[in-house]
């Protein structure tokens, strides 16, 4: 079965056309997963870590309160101490939110832990004062102030390990966006690469009757009338 120019014209284009349309499909899927990526980097681990980061810095002045309280008794640094604790714990739920992770979940609800428990020693001392300063000062020393060493301590390595995810996710990023780039360049340069074996294809079709047209033309010219019929109409039958 004969398939005419034009038949092969629109076959040719056509597949160029799927070529490129399936390069840009793929490289749109690509670029999905790459914005989910950086998506993820933006609003989930870099907030996570700047809740962690914000734990630690709270965490110092509950503990300043505290002994604020136990040098002068103002109720003040007591309510500040109760606000900070408070404003921990919202932290702390707020990062579990976002949490993805289970790693995650569990260093934040350790966190929650003992910041409670602080609050019931810092309470258990700040009630204490009045009755015996120098025993306040001493459970103090030996219960309350070391669970607010731990949970800076504990604030901070979750905000390093958050770094360090931090910074393996967008490694991660960087790498599907050039994965992207790649398979766009080499489905265009194939699309390419077709188009211009289609066109030398379909220039040689065209070309072939008419260069024989022009070499019969030039023997008539040339006083030769013995040339055998050429059918030029069936050859170039471009609308069959």
């Amino acid at each position: 079965m004969k398939v005419s120019i034009r038949k092969k014209l629109i076959g040719s284009f056509l597949i160029v056309s799927l070529i490129f349309g399936g390069a840009s499909f793929l490289s749109y899927l690509q670029l999905v997963e790459t914005n989910k990526s950086y998506t993820y980097l933006v609003e989930t681990v870099a907030e996570i870590r700047s809740v962690a980061q914000e734990v630690e810095v709270l965490v110092a002045l509950q503990t300043g309160d505290l002994r604020g309280y136990m040098i002068y008794e103002i109720e003040m640094f007591k309510r500040h101490l109760q606000e900070n604790n408070e404003n921990i714990n919202t932290l702390i739920s707020k990062g579990k939110e976002l949490s993805t992770l289970e790693e995650n979940i569990e260093r934040l609800d350790e966190l929650a832990t003992l910041n409670e428990s602080f609050l019931i020693e810092a309470t258990k001392v700040m009630e204490a004062i009045s009755v015996d300063k120098e025993e306040a000062i001493r459970e103090a020393n030996h219960y309350a102030i070391p669970l607010t060493t731990e949970m800076r301590e504990r604030a901070n390595d979750m905000s390093n390990w958050l770094g360090e995810l931090l910074h393996q996710r967008q490694d991660e990023t960087n790498r599907m966006a050039d994965r992207t780039v790649t398979l766009m360049i080499s489905l265009s340069s194939i699309a390419l690469i077709f188009a211009i074996g289609c066109g030398i294809l379909v220039s040689n079709i065209i070309s072939r009757p008419i260069n024989q047209l022009a070499n019969v033309a030039k023997q008539v010219a040339g006083g030769n009338l013995a040339t055998e019929p050429f059918g030029l109409r069936a050859r170039m039958k471009f609308m069959s």
